[in-house]
């Protein structure tokens, strides 16, 4: 179902900032073959709101950075770009790890 996209003055600095992140992961060696095809059509998307408007499509793409050690402590990041029925998604998390205390996710920002 296509609508009108409706942007903020904030909706327009989030959007580039998107394509930037999804610029970045695209040319990473993080993604390859399909993953690179999602990662490029929700760029297309962002990048072309609010103007066009597109048939809303669903696809998510999820990549894992390496695995940081820092004496006895292990730390990752993880990343989420997803387009669910019109609406775009970004998320930034992580999982920290001390041999002492145990282990916990976080979240950077969605």
């Amino acid at each position: 179902m296509k609508k009108r996209y409706i942007f903020a003055d904030i909706d327009h600095k989030i959007a580039k900032v998107g394509i930037y992140l999804l610029t970045k992961i695209f040319y990473s060696d993080l993604v390859s073959g399909n993953h690179k095809t999602i990662v490029a059509s929700l760029g297309s998307l962002l990048s072309e709101m609010p103007e066009n408007v597109h048939d809303y499509f669903n696809a998510s793409v999820t990549l894992t950075g390496p695995r940081r050690k820092y004496a006895d402590n292990e730390l990752y990041h993880f990343w989420t770009v997803s387009s669910h029925d019109g609406e775009i998604t970004f998320v930034a998390s992580g999982h920290f790890y001390c041999q002492s205390t145990g282990g916990d996710s976080f979240t950077s920002f969605c």
